[in-house]
Order: structure tokens, then sequence, then C-alpha cells
């Protein structure tokens, strides 16, 4: 059976990305057998992931057997058409925030919800990157992070947010 590298499967992926979410810069790296794949806003990290999960060449066992289990059995995949064996292990999506965006989610989250919910929540940037997060008391940060995860930034905040 065929096999195909990593580097074809970034290709296509770059691809895949783009056709799906044209208006969202994603930055898609390799090393070995693994892919990074980094984006800011934009959609949410399950989406992105489903993407990239057709490409990879091993059964998540953890599913099977719980966190514990190693990724050891391989599986062949569909590349281009064409049953063949994947090199690709491990698949990291990260999605990153920017200022903007939290700021929407923060007044979001006040108009909306109340303002105990994120009263001690402020937004700022992290010290690497241009990664926004939201700081303040520990409850306010994890109420208003879980609605950012929730969300897309490609429209309205509001309408998109599932608490």
């Amino acid at each position: 059976m065929k096999t195909v590298e990593v580097k074809e499967i970034v290709k296509q992926v770059r691809k895949d990305l783009k056709a799906s979410y044209p208006s969202v810069k994603f930055t898609v790296k390799h090393d070995c057998n693994s892919i990074k794949i980094v984006y800011m806003d934009g959609v949410q990290q399950p989406l992105i992931q489903a993407i990239v999960k057709k490409y990879r060449g091993y059964r998540d066992l953890a599913d099977t057997y719980g966190d514990y289990a190693d990724d050891v059995e391989p599986v062949s995949i569909v590349f281009q058409g064409e049953r063949v064996e994947s090199r690709l292990k491990n698949v990291d999506v990260t999605r990153l925030f920017s200022p903007q965006y939290l700021t929407d989610v923060l007044q979001y989250v006040k108009e909306n919800h109340g303002d105990s919910a994120g009263a001690n929540a402020v937004v700022s940037l992290s010290d690497w990157a241009e990664n926004a997060l939201f700081d303040g008391d520990f409850d306010s940060q994890a109420y208003c992070l879980n609605i950012a995860k929730n969300c897309s930034s490609l429209g309205p905040i509001k309408g998109q947010c599932k608490q």
C-alpha cells in the first residue's frame, strides 16, 4: 500500500481549510509525524479538528481504553481518492483570540448574562504572540472563556453563543 507523507497531507489540509474558511488565516506547520495548526479567532476548534482528523493514520485508542492508551494502531485513510497509509500521528489545533473578539464577548456577557457573570473579567494581551486572554477572578475568566470558545468571530457574537 502506498504511504503518504505528512508534508503532502499539510498541502491538502491548507487547501481544505482555505476552501472551508476563506476569511480565516491559518498557519499550518509540520514536524515528523505531527501537524500544528494555529489561527486567530475564526471558528470553533472542533470544526477544524474534524477537517484534519480524516488524514490521521492512527486510531485513537484513548477513545476505547482511556487516557493512558497510546496511539499504536495504524489505520489506512482515503487521500485524494486513494486508500493509503498515513504517517500523520498527531494533530494540534490552537485557536488564539484577538483583543477585539474577547472585548465583544465580554460586552455580550455583561449585556445578556448580568454584570455578575463577567464583572471581574478584563481583556489583556498575553506575553507571547498576539493572543488576548481574560484576566480577573477565576470564575469570571472561566465563564467568559467558555462563551468565547463556543462562538465564532465570523459574525456578530450575539446569536451565535450557546451557554
